[in-house]
């Protein structure tokens, strides 16, 4: 009797567990792209760092049956697949079965919980842990732990400065906050704690909850001092970050798998798809505007009504790219929330052949009680000035592109230079770089990239901003957790003349830039790169994304060859050419070309912050030239 009563509370014990807080997969969509199929999906409702290992399978008859899990896909797949929203997996269907066809076809994703790892961030000495983000009546409450690895410091934490944004981009401030022992109880305390080497204390921030209901954060941030007694009072600011993360509640039952709704698709070896290279047609039946005219309203809520069009299908459309959903007919509405002033709406269509079409509108918001003449001078004026602000700093970028090596073993490359000549074109023709702070460079040698970065070492402020580009070999030394470019006189047999990614991460932080971004189309070191989730829509605007600098990079993945055709550049400048946007982010810009890479190579491109370099939370824009 008693064992089975021990029985009883263990096996209760485990229910309890599993119904207080288990994922939900949801919001399974399956789209079609030449002979892939993109599979986008959200897990939410986990534990934060919890880890799943992703399967998927597929369904010819409506969900009755399914087959799988499938192999040839690339993406959010596999083991340590964390939870958080439109994760993506790419199919590869022909490398798989000889054909997909039919009117219901459907797929299913499951996730199995596996791991928990708390998601980490660190700078300099100190490591951060976010442990746990709760409801505590009608508060928020995020706890992370912060060690010291190094020697004794004080950190100073503005209650202010601890953020978290939802996915509507609001905004939420600390109001109370607990660091250590030290406890900052108004919205302008800055708690302030001591620690030793190798101490770990915890610290907790409250937040005022929202009215509406809200079980996902999109980013949590926190702003920070470090204070250290040198020859002085030594302070270096510092910021981390931690994206999509969930608001852990109880009495959630788990939700293990998902699938589509049932789809048409005709995919085969025999199947001869129409040739279709035009892009899809947008027509607008709301607003009425006149073409290169501002639409000028006096409500905040901004309501766009109209039909896509397509010969061959739509893959994808947005608007300020965010997914809007259409019909059978491709008709769609959507409801914008505007900012006081000039706001740039950008609707984008794809097909499934990889055509796009872009169409702009300008919209000028000034509240009902505001709205004069004198109201509009005021918001053009403050719009030319911050274009002025963005113009006004010089923009200079270092071009590489190794096509020849001297080693006969290094095998010579046809298109890296050709590659970063299209960029040079590209970012001449449409965007605020001058010829002559531009350097374009055709095979250099390790020496020679050096040369040109201590002479920017040298030539830029604080006001500048700076871009690196490298086409050519990459090498990840994975015994060793190093990252190399090799530049034309790198050897085969040693490593003397290969460039270091950890190299060029202290020249990122000497150079004094306001933003540095690198792209890099060969591997780069995950030792020093910390990926970030990239969002298609930034929490922060244009302006404040401007004055805080950035040091960051992205790259189309961690091949150890780079590819000599390359998908990542061919991408990445089209959707620089096509842009309409006055300014656009680095994040912006990735988050809009990732998706092609990943449909047409092995390859997952990667976006995110270049450890211990000086970033701050600000970003790289490209800023459009006028008339562009």
């Amino acid at each position: 009797m008693k064992k089975a009563a021990i029985l009883f509370s263990l096996v209760f014990f485990c229910l309890s567990s599993f119904v207080s807080q288990a994922q939900h997969v949801e919001n399974v969509r399956a789209k079609q792209l030449n002979n892939k199929i993109n599979l986008i999906y959200d897990i939410t409702k986990e534990k934060i760092g919890q880890q799943f290992n992703v399967e998927v399978f597929y369904s010819k008859d409506g969900g009755q049956t399914f087959k799988g899990p499938l192999d040839s896909l690339t993406g959010d797949y596999g083991e340590k697949i964390r939870g958080g929203k439109d994760q993506l997996i790419v199919w590869d269907v022909l490398s798989e079965v000889p054909n997909l066809i039919g009117e219901k076809i459907v797929f299913k994703i499951k996730a199995i919980p596996t791991t928990r790892i708390y998601p980490e961030d660190k700078l300099g000495d100190f490591v951060f842990k976010l442990k746990s983000l709760k409801p505590e009546g009608n508060k928020f409450k995020t706890t992370l732990t912060i060690k010291n690895t190094g020697k004794k410091k004080d950190i100073r934490i503005p209650n202010r400065l601890a953020r978290l944004y939802d996915f509507k981009n609001e905004r939420f401030e600390a109001k109370q906050a607990i660091v250590g022992n030290v406890k900052g109880m108004e919205r302008h305390s800055q708690p302030q704690t001591t620690l030793k080497k190798n101490q770990k204390i915890q610290a907790t921030f409250y937040y005022n909850a929202p009215k509406y209901g809200v079980d996902r954060f999109k980013l949590f941030q926190l702003g920070f001092d470090i204070l250290e007694i040198s020859y002085g009072l030594d302070v270096t600011p510092g910021k981390i970050e931690f994206r999509d993360i969930p608001l852990e509640k109880s009495g959630y039952k788990q939700i293990a798998e998902a699938s589509s709704k049932p789809k048409e698709i005709k995919i085969g070896k025999k199947i001869t798809q129409p040739a279709d290279n035009q892009p899809p047609k947008i027509a607008l039946k709301k607003p009425v505007y006149k073409k290169d005219e501002p639409v000028i309203v006096t409500d905040e809520k901004f309501d766009i009504e109209g039909k896509i069009t397509d010969k061959t299908g739509i893959f994808d459309f947005t608007i300020n790219n965010m997914s809007v959903d259409y019909n059978d007919q491709g008709r769609f509405t959507s409801t914008i929330t505007l900012e006081n002033g000039f706001n740039d709406i950008i609707l984008h269509a794809s097909d499934i052949k990889g055509n796009s079409k872009e169409k702009k509108i300008t919209v000028i918001f000034m509240a009902e009680e505001e709205a004069s003449k004198e109201k509009l001078r005021d918001i053009v004026k403050k719009e030319n000035e911050k274009y002025t602000e963005l113009r006004g700093s010089r923009n200079f970028a270092i071009l590489i592109g190794e096509n020849e090596y001297e080693d006969p073993l290094i095998n010579d490359l046809d298109n890296p230079y050709k590659d970063a000549k299209m960029l040079s074109t590209t970012l001449l023709n449409n965007y605020a770089f001058e010829e002559e702070n531009i350097k374009l460079m055709n095979s250099p040698t390790r020496e020679e990239i050096m040369v040109e970065l201590d002479k920017l070492n040298n030539t830029l402020s604080e006001n500048d901003n700076l871009l690196i580009f490298y086409a050519g070999h990459g090498y990840w030394d994975a015994e060793n957790k190093v990252g190399y470019w090799l530049p034309s006189d790198s050897k085969s047999d040693h490593t003397a003349n290969w460039f270091r990614n950890s190299t060029l991460t202290e020249y990122v932080r000497s150079i004094d830039a306001k933003h540095t971004l690198i792209i890099a189309d060969a591997c780069f070191s995950g030792s020093i790169f910390k990926t970030r989730k990239a969002f298609a829509d930034a929490p922060q605007q244009v302006q404040n994304l401007y004055k805080l600098p950035s040091r960051k990079a992205m790259t189309s993945g961690s091949l150890k060859e780079v590819p000599d055709q390359s998908v990542f550049l061919k991408y990445m400048v089209k959707r620089l050419n096509e842009n309409e946007q006055k300014y656009i982010t680095a994040e912006e810009l990735f988050n809009s070309f990732k998706v092609a890479v990943v449909n047409n190579s092995p390859n997952t491109p990667l976006y995110g912050e270049i450890k211990n370099s000086g970033d701050e939370g600000g970003d790289f824009i490209f800023v459009k030239k006028t008339g562009k």
